[in-house]
């Protein structure tokens, strides 16, 4: 009879009993093992993940420029391989930016598009229009002549490093067509632009989970080299 036989009381037709020291001793067995396996991860809140995967891959996109920042980025556009119609206030900016692409071997790369329709339609759906216009200089009533020509799940990027009250006012107009309107700040001005800009584009998650493979092909890392895509 050995000592743990001394610490339990048997009754006929039961089960054994277990004293107290020897629940103490199991409950102590028990936790040890549930501390080892680490059983309170399951008990413990999750952070919640943001999940930027890059749904679609642009290969066209329609862009509305003026001179200075918006042409050099709708150059890199075309250098990244991405077909780009063009609208600009004038004949002479686009015809200048074609040449331009021409000259250094951008073939076919960059079209002129002289209405909204008609540049609203030059590219496939989901729709990505880039603008790249000075703020507070007219960019509401090119939202307004925009809207009626795009459908739900279209994406407008509006790089005029625009004030945040106007971004979320614009956001609020495009949402009762679907659009998705997405405000981002161009860092480093024109020279940026063209080399590879760094770009710094509000939180909008379901919009940038589409736009992340383009900003990825034309944007620079913190390290100065292109983004890899």
């Amino acid at each position: 009879m050995n000592a743990l036989d001394g610490m339990v009381r048997y009754d006929e037709n039961s089960l054994p009993s277990l004293s107290s020291l020897s629940i103490l001793f199991l409950s102590i067995l028990v936790w040890s093992l549930a501390i080892a396996s680490d059983v309170g991860r399951y008990f413990r809140p999750t952070k919640k993940k943001v999940r930027i995967a890059g749904n679609v891959d642009f290969t066209s996109i329609a862009m509305l420029v003026c001179e200075g920042m918006g042409g050099d980025m709708a150059m890199r556009f075309a250098e990244s391989g991405i077909n780009v119609s063009l609208w600009a206030p004038t004949d002479a900016i686009v015809d200048a930016l074609i040449k331009k692409g021409e000259d250094v071997g951008y073939h076919d790369k960059i079209h002129k598009r002289k209405a909204y329709k008609d540049l609203c339609v030059s590219v496939p759906t989901p729709r990505l229009l880039v603008l790249s216009l000075p703020h507070d200089t007219g960019s509401d009533e090119v939202l307004k002549a925009l809207l009626p020509n795009l459908s739900n799940g279209d994406i407008i990027l509006d790089c005029g490093s625009e004030h945040l009250a106007n971004i979320e006012r614009r956001q609020e107009k495009c949402k009762e067509k679907g659009v998705k309107y997405i405000g981002s700040g161009i860092i480093g001005g024109y020279q940026a632009a063209r080399a590879g800009p760094w770009i710094c584009a509000t939180e909008d998650e379901s919009a940038l989970e589409e736009v992340i493979l383009l900003l990825r092909r034309v944007a620079k890392c913190s390290h100065g080299k292109p983004s890899p895509s």
